[in-house]
C-alpha cells in the first residue's frame, strides 16, 4: 500500500482493514482486467467492513502523484522500487498478512539472446522480489 510520507498508518506494525478502511482509497479500476480491485472489495467484505474510493486507476505513476499530493492512500500493484516511484515522497506498507502474494513468471527462450533494454527490465524485476 502507498501512503505519503508520515502518514499514521506507516507507524502500525501490521495495518488492518479497519485501519484503512478510515481513510479515503485509490484503487485499480473494477473493469475485467483488472482483478485487484475484486479482491480488495472482498476483503473489505470479509471484513465486515466500508470503504470510500476518492477514485480509479489503473496508472501506478499517477496514483503515486495522487497519494503524495494527499488524495488518499494507494494499493501498489508492481514493485514498490520501481524507479519512477523512488523520487515520490511516499512510504510503502506490507499488506502481505491480509492478501497472498502474486507472482510472475519469467519465461525465456535458450535459442534467443536478450537484448539489454529487456535484459534490464527482467534484472529490475528480480532485484525487487
Amino acid at each position: 500500500m502507498l501512503t505519503p510520507i508520515g502518514h499514521p498508518l506507516t507507524q502500525i506494525k501490521k495495518v488492518s482493514v479497519r485501519q484503512i478502511a478510515q481513510y479515503p482509497l485509490i484503487l485499480p479500476p473494477r473493469s475485467g482486467e483488472f482483478s485487484n480491485c475484486r479482491k480488495l472489495e472482498k476483503l473489505f467484505h470479509d471484513f465486515g467492513m466500508t470503504y470510500r474510493s476518492v477514485m480509479e486507476s489503473s496508472n501506478v505513476e499517477l496514483s503515486s502523484l495522487y497519494v503524495e499530493i494527499g488524495l488518499g492512500i494507494s494499493f501498489a500493484t508492481v514493485a514498490c522500487n520501481l524507479p519512477g516511484l523512488r523520487q515520490r515522497r511516499l512510504e510503502f506498507i506490507s499488506l502481505s498478512h491480509l492478501i497472498d502474494p502474486e507472482y510472475l513468471a519469467i519465461i525465456l527462450r535458450k535459442d534467443k539472446v536478450l537484448t539489454p533494454f529487456k535484459r534490464a527490465f527482467i534484472d529490475m524485476l528480480l532485484e525487487n522480489c
